[in-house]
């Protein structure tokens, strides 16, 4: 809904068994903010991002995307993408069919996938690799073909966990700082799991 947060948690908790993971949190992300969940390991953050996905259900509480509960709303209908920390790239596919791989879920006319997919391959400056397959990327390559992957579908929020922990320490700057315009230039949300301070700090709003 127009004006709506992109993101309301209200008073959401998650149990496993006897252990609760997430413990009554409740946050708002404005419209085209990005978000930071900082903390050590084991202190809830993916399980957060994973409530928001819809990947697990929550126990208590509520969770609004754009105004709308979507509680009991299957992923692929939250209007959100995700970007793991392995990139999750399918090792068959060259990379113009992954990053044309959701818009091929949804249906879309192949003339619209083909267009879309060649004007988000060069916006990544990964058209030259159209045509390979993920064992023969680098890291960085493999992450922008993930994030390109992610963002041709236009979500209204991005979630990423630890999504540059598995590149090299040097990569990790100039990503950090590309990840931080790619979102400035797009105007979503990104949700972004770390227990690395300079990253909170460097990329959160």
């Amino acid at each position: 809904m127009a004006g709506e947060p992109d993101l309301e948690l209200i008073h959401v908790t998650k149990r496993f068994g006897g252990f609760t993971a997430v413990r009554d949190v409740s946050l708002v992300v404005e419209h085209g903010q990005f978000l930071c969940l900082l903390g050590p390991s084991g202190c809830g953050k993916t399980t957060t991002l994973r409530m928001v996905a819809g990947l697990e259900v929550a126990d208590e509480g509520e969770i609004r995307i754009a105004g709308a509960r979507v509680n009991d709303t299957p992923p692929w209908q939250r209007d959100i993408a995700m970007m793991f920390q392995d990139f999750a790239l399918f090792p068959h596919m060259t990379v113009a069919r992954q990053v044309g791989f959701g818009l091929e879920m949804l249906r879309r006319p192949a003339a619209e996938i083909r267009r879309r997919v060649a004007d988000t391959l060069a916006a990544f400056e990964i058209a030259a690799l159209a045509d390979r397959k993920p064992d023969t990327l680098s890291g960085g390559q493999k992450q922008r073909v993930a994030l390109a992957r992610a963002l041709i579908t236009e979500p209204r929020i991005l979630l990423l966990d630890e999504p540059i922990g598995s590149l090299d320490y040097s990569l990790r700057e100039a990503v950090m700082l590309e990840l931080r315009d790619v979102q400035r230039r797009l105007g979503i949300s990104f949700i972004w799991v770390t227990h690395a301070q300079n990253e909170a700090f460097s990329l959160g709003d």
